[in-house]
Parts: C-alpha cells; sequence; structure tokens
C-alpha cells in the first residue's frame, strides 16, 4: 500500500490532441475544481455588484429627479421675489 493508501492511487485517462491517453491525477482534479470554485465566486460576485450597481443607479435618477423639481421651485421663488422687489421699489429690476 505504499501506493496511496488502502484503494491504492486512481488515475482518471482523458484523451489528449494526439490521441494519447492522459493520466488525471487527484492534484489535477483539486485543480480543476478549485478553479470552478472561483469562478463560481467571481460570477456570484459579479451579479451582486451588478445589483448594487442597478440599485445606485436608481437612487441616482431619483436624485437627478429631486434636483429638477427644486430647480422648478427656486425659477418659481425667483419670479416672485422679482415681482416683490417691482411691487415695493416701484420700478422694474434690469
Amino acid at each position: 500500500m505504499a501506493n496511496g493508501g488502502r484503494f491504492g492511487r486512481v488515475h482518471h485517462q482523458a484523451d489528449g490532441k494526439d490521441g494519447k491517453r492522459m493520466a488525471m491525477t487527484p492534484e489535477a482534479w483539486t485543480v480543476i475544481g478549485t478553479g470552478v470554485v472561483i469562478l463560481i465566486a467571481i460570477a456570484t460576485s459579479s451579479r451582486q455588484l451588478r445589483g448594487e450597481m442597478n440599485s445606485l443607479r436608481g437612487e441616482m435618477k431619483e436624485i437627478h429627479d429631486e434636483i429638477g423639481r427644486l430647480r422648478e421651485r427656486m425659477a418659481k421663488l425667483e419670479g416672485l421675489l422679482e415681482g416683490l422687489r417691482e411691487a415695493v421699489t416701484g420700478r422694474k429690476a434690469a
């Protein structure tokens, strides 16, 4: 049992480009599995970031709309103040 424990070392076979059989060692499967886990983690993070970005875009649109409403209100107030100045001073402002 010097070759990998009770069941021995298992090698899976895969065909190479040249048609020869290549042995897939447990270490190779570990590397492949680790790569898959990393890719899944990246995909999950990417999905979460997209969700957060969409949420921020929605908030930015709301802020932009609110700024537009505030500008309209300020323009109305400026008009009212201008009318009040004219009424108080009796002359038009330049």
